[in-house]
């Protein structure tokens, strides 16, 4: 993974209590990639975001973190595909232009991903920063969450050139929670009923209430089944929460069972196994 192996220092100045003002020891800050598999560190993420009210993503493939001398967490940030997120700054270094380290080097580490389109969720009070790098806002909710990219008119060019194929004549539109897709989701793309949990089943039920009353058709087509079992998300969450990852391979398509099965997906995979329920009832 691009990054993995590199280390940043970064030296600050710490004056003890009785320094004069133009005084001070040189302290080192770490700023370095953070493994899946470094349960500390990754305790240390989940205790920083929580204290900053951030609660951490399930879908990440690539996590920092700045260090001071002591290795404990003063700054984190995240990555997953072309997106920049679950950043924290420790209340008693804000100021320190620690944002701005990680930041830096998560775009850093994006450029030489291949990603040039970036879309940074960050929280309300962190959005002026991103605009100061060059971001603008796309969407905001209020009090909670900004979503931003590098990009003037990217979003707005992009809807526009959704309205370009338009053409009369009958559509069609698929909303799936795909959570993660399996060759039930597969079968629905193509035909089209979820009943796999009481949630789902009311879904259905008011699609098929409200869908006619807007002109829509609505056709409910038979679940896909494996010997006589359907085949749900809930039932591969269960197996991943389990630690039962090879009882998902016949459930879902080769995509997904790639994905699971690669380091990619451990911060997934441990996100799962944190869930106290993973059924959708």
């Amino acid at each position: 993974m691009a990054g993995a192996d590199v280390v940043y220092c970064f030296k600050r100045r710490r004056p003890p209590p009785d320094a004069p003002a133009d005084r001070g020891d040189c302290m080192s800050d770490t700023l370095t990639p953070i493994s899946p598999w470094d349960a500390r560190a990754q305790k240390q993420v989940d205790s920083l975001l929580e204290q900053e009210g951030i609660r951490r993503d399930g879908n990440l493939d690539y996590t920092c973190g700045l260090f001071d001398e002591d290795w404990k967490l003063a700054a984190t940030g995240s990555c997953f595909g072309n997106t920049i997120r679950c950043l924290a700054v420790d209340r008693g270094r804000q100021g320190e232009g620690l944002l701005n380290q990680i930041a830096t080097h998560l775009m850093e580490v994006q450029t030489a991903r291949g990603n040039t389109h970036l879309f940074p969720y960050t929280k309300p009070q962190s959005a002026k920063f991103f605009g100061d790098l060059g971001f603008w806002e796309i969407a905001r909710v209020e009090n909670s969450l900004v979503f931003m990219e590098n990009r003037r008119r990217g979003f707005s060019d992009y809807l526009a050139a959704l309205e370009k194929p338009r053409r009369e004549g009958r559509s069609a539109a698929i909303v799936m929670n795909a959570n993660p897709f399996t060759l039930g989701h597969l079968h629905l793309a193509e035909k089209a009923e979820e009943k796999a949990s009481h949630t789902t089943a009311l879904y259905n039920e008011e699609m098929v209430r409200l869908l006619p009353e807007l002109g829509i058709e609505c056709k409910v087509a038979p679940r896909f089944a494996l010997e006589g079992r359907p085949v749900s998300a809930s039932t591969v969450r269960q197996a991943i929460h389990q630690g039962r990852l090879e009882d998902i391979r016949p459930l879902v398509p080769e995509a997904t069972w790639s994905y699971f099965s690669s380091p990619l997906a451990a911060p997934v995979v441990e996100a799962i196994q944190r869930e106290k329920d993973v059924i959708h009832y």
